[in-house]
């Protein structure tokens, strides 16, 4: 997570308070930059995208097995 949140900060998405105890450094509050927001906001359109267009191939009855599947996996992952 570390290395994650250092390549977002050294790429201009997040900045991440530093300026406590170095011992508590894993708790430091993560904002997202302006560049950040602009990021997730296009991955959000796209994935709205994605999920309409996906959604129109499936019929309802379809759509709430496919959700049930992924909650029974969910479950199961959360039990491991």
């Amino acid at each position: 997570v570390s290395r994650t949140l250092a390549h977002l900060e050294e790429g201009g998405y997040v900045e991440v308070d530093d300026s406590g105890d170095a011992a508590v450094k894993y708790r430091a509050p993560v904002r997202l930059t302006a560049l950040g927001g602009e990021s997730m906001s296009e991955a959000d359109r796209i994935i709205r995208e994605v999920l309409d267009t996906t959604g129109k191939a499936m019929g309802v009855e379809q759509r709430e097995q496919m959700y049930a599947s992924l909650r029974t996996i969910l479950n199961t992952l959360r039990e491991i």
